[in-house]
């Protein structure tokens, strides 16, 4: 989900916090009570996931710009390499776009490296 759509689950749990404020009776607000804590809670995963998935992107962008410093490469090189345009390398090297699996196995082929290489080891938790 986009930010976006963390934006519009807040404002929702918002909107049923308030219809449970003003609610008439016990029960009615026991229910808007509940219905708004289950859309925080959703709101609070939506941002885990959020930032798990930006520090995956940024690990990945970090992996490319180590390989292609590694290999001598300048950012147009690799674009031309992968068929991208230069500013698309540089923001998936600074981590601000997300890189499609597609676009991992052609840096992949073009960085001389598997594709593993880009992936942060998984660990057990």
């Amino acid at each position: 989900m986009t930010k976006f759509d963390i934006r519009a689950c807040r404002r929702l749990a918002d909107r049923i916090t308030a219809k449970a404020d003003a609610a008439l009776d016990y029960p009615t607000m026991l229910a808007f009570d509940g219905f708004a804590r289950a859309w925080r809670r959703q709101v609070d995963l939506l941002e885990i996931d959020a930032e798990a998935t930006a520090s995956v992107d940024a690990y990945i962008g970090a992996r490319v710009r180590q390989r292609r410093h590694e290999l001598g490469l300048s950012t147009k090189a690799l674009a031309e390499l992968c068929g991208i345009a230069v500013e698309q390398v540089e923001r998936y090297e600074a981590g601000r776009a997300v890189i499609q699996a597609a676009l991992v196995w052609r840096l992949s082929q073009g960085l001389n490296r598997p594709v593993e290489f880009f992936y942060p080891e998984r660990t057990e938790g």
